[in-house]
């Protein structure tokens, strides 16, 4: 029955089934990024080489490219160690192992006019490679910047985004290093920039978080990250512009996501009784400290989840569970995330709105944060398996509808149902960018009632809220809640259509779902999160300041 369905649907969309479409990128072909790693691991831990080589031979990366160095095990170092222990003996590496062309007579040059080719492209760090190099107080022979105060006065950086630029055998540790691959849309070995490395990290609070991120990461890849998406921005207006760009990001983020979206823009987080349920994708910021859902005991991502929050010091450690962002989203079952091991200037953090095209298109989770980042030996840092490609299937399903090669029972049927309802979903919101609004809305509610789907429904609803239409996403919003038996569900597109109403003209109907919610949830986790809406529907009056007293003897 469930094929006919499929069948049926794909064949009043007009995807046809055919022929399958073979695509680069698989394991061992051109393209696999493996063929351009290798991993480096601290030969002073002992944990450090087994979980090299379970990484390397989870992704059949070859043990002549698992490199040792010796360092400190602390996640900060200074500069003098990183030069000796890391840098230095990576170079060497490279030189004695023919791994790039480089111009041996022009030390200290531009990095283009260096290394002029590369046959590696990204240097995976294992768990026990320091995390941070400290702010050097006294000179560094050759080191200058020109880049206006203060950055020229920082020479601080993430280990990661200093090794990104291994390449320029540079002495200006001040200031950071334009990121030519920023904004761009190619393959990292298709770039032409041969001078600039992906560098992740496998790291996390304990050796088998890591072996868990390992194993998510490959396991997902094949079958396709499916889920939600939960972007948290925080409702800024004109007022704040130097911060407004990141709730824009979030925005567009939002627009280019083709998993089904759950959006909140009030000023508070995700709180912690939020029923966030199937989380694959979260984006958020601006807190210093982990919060909301994560910190629940028992609450987990959907495996193999992207997790990013944009805060100064998110990864300021990422080696403890509830510290910070890093460390504590990665021991939530996140298989990825992101964080600034300093102060990076918001301007100069992931973008979200470069971060997301480039992951739905399939592009690995290093190229798509290095084409995202604007700058380079500076303080960004990602953890996780840089060769990971979340959505590498939903690409594929996407290409296959463009070209009209779907196979439905093929495409289509998942290990479950609700993994069959998100591929479809997820085909369907690929071709918003082709094809008329109100075609795909119809397809998508025709999907919707075939499958009896909230899910279908719920990113209908927020996708017709999004673009403006407000009531038409109310209305789909109450199909869903009608097709969802479990309450978590209900309570979750109950709080959504609650935001959706936050404008002037729909506030006091909101409000008085949020009081009626209150009312008919209370005693359990997530009234405190109707609570939340409440206050920011009706927020309290300011507190008055105290008039002080007259002194005595005057009036």
């Amino acid at each position: 029955m469930l094929f006919r369905l499929l069948a049926l649907l794909l064949l009043g969309a007009g995807l046809l089934p055919a022929q399958v479409l073979r695509l680069p990128g698989q394991p061992g072909g051109a393209n696999d990024p493996a063929a351009l790693a290798i991993v480096v691991y601290n030969s002073a831990d002992p944990l450090g080489k087994p979980l090299a080589e379970y990484y390397a031979q989870k992704r059949r990366i070859p043990a002549d490219r698992i490199v040792a160095i010796r360092c400190a095990l602390t996640e900060e170092i200074n500069r003098d160690e990183y030069d000796r222990d890391i840098a230095e003996p990576l170079r060497k590496a490279f030189d004695d192992n023919r791994w790039w062309e480089r111009t041996r007579d022009r030390p200290g040059m531009n990095p283009s006019s260096t290394v002029t080719g590369s046959r590696i492209r990204y240097i995976v760090l294992t768990r026990g490679i320091p995390l941070k190099i400290a702010q050097r107080t006294i000179p560094y022979e050759g080191d200058s910047s020109s880049q206006p105060s203060p950055v020229r006065e920082v020479n601080g950086a993430a280990v990661d985004s200093e090794l990104a630029v291994l390449a320029g055998f540079t002495r200006n540790i001040s200031g950071f290093v334009v990121n030519p691959y920023f904004r761009a849309f190619s393959r990292v070995h298709e770039n032409g920039i041969p001078w600039c490395l992906i560098v992740g990290r496998i790291d996390g609070p304990s050796d088998a978080i890591c072996r868990r991120m390992i194993d998510d990461a490959v396991a997902v890849e094949e079958r396709g990250l499916w889920g939600r998406a939960y972007l948290d921005a925080r409702g800024l207006g004109p007022e704040d512009k130097g911060l407004l760009q990141g709730d824009e990001w979030l925005r567009k983020a939002a627009k280019d996501c083709d998993l089904p979206v759950v959006w909140d823009e009030r000023p508070d987080l995700f709180e912690v009784g939020y029923p966030m349920k199937e989380a694959a994708l979260y984006l958020g910021w601006y807190a210093g400290g982990v919060a909301g859902p994560f910190v629940r005991p028992g609450w987990k991502f959907q495996r193999g989840a992207v997790a990013i929050h944009i805060h100064s010091y998110s990864a300021a450690s990422i080696r403890g569970e509830n510290a910070f962002w890093v460390g504590p989203l990665l021991a939530a079952g996140a298989a990825v995330s992101c964080g600034n091991v300093y102060e990076p200037f918001l301007s100069f953090t992931v973008h979200f709105d470069q971060l997301m095209p480039r992951l739905r298109a399939g592009f690995t989770v290093g190229e798509a944060v290095y084409m995202s980042m604007p700058v380079l030996s500076w303080m960004n840092t990602l953890v996780g398996d840089p060769l990971y490609r979340p959505f590498k299937v939903a690409q594929e399903l996407a290409t296959r509808a463009d070209l009209n090669l779907l196979e439905p029972e093929k495409d289509f049927v998942g290990g479950d149902a609700r993994e069959s309802e998100l591929r479809v979903f997820s085909t369907l919101a690929h071709q918003r960018r082709s094809k008329a609004t109100n075609y795909i809305d119809s397809e998508m509610a025709k999907a919707a009632r075939r499958f009896r789907s909230g899910r279908i429904y719920e990113g209908l609803a927020a996708w017709q809220v999004q673009r403006g239409d407000v009531a038409a996403g109310l209305k789909t919003y109450e199909l869903a809640r009608e097709a969802y038996s479990e309450v978590d569900d209900d309570q979750r597109v109950t709080l959504s259509m609650i935001h959706a109403m936050r404008g002037p003209e729909r506030r006091a109907q909101g409000l008085a779902l949020a009081r009626a919610s209150i009312g008919k949830w209370i005693g359990t986790p997530v009234v405190d999160a109707f609570r939340a809406f409440e206050r920011y529907l009706d927020p309290p009056p300011p507190t008055p300041t105290p008039v002080p007293a007259a002194s005595p003897g005057k009036k």
